[in-house]
């Protein structure tokens, strides 16, 4: 079924773009803890958009479309 594969690989990257769109809206999420808030932001925001990379691999099943749809998605949310 054609489209059980299709909804199996994309339902997770929607899911996650949605979590990323979700987190991005809230205006602060800091911790509280100084220089130790910035560097745990950008690690955060870094490991999302390489999970995102991840899934769009997976469902892409080729590097450079999925970077692509993930930079594209990136300058989209930022």
């Amino acid at each position: 079924m054609p489209s059980t594969r299709a909804l199996s690989a994309w339902l997770p990257v929607v899911v996650w773009a949605a979590v990323i769109f979700t987190l991005s809206s809230i205006p602060s999420l800091g911790t509280g803890l100084g220089a130790w808030d910035t560097v745990l932001r950008k690690a955060g925001h870094m490991m999302e958009f390489a999970i995102l990379g991840a899934l769009l691999f997976r469902a892409l099943g080729r590097g450079l479309p999925a970077l692509l749809a993930g930079v594209a998605y990136a300058v989209t949310d930022e």
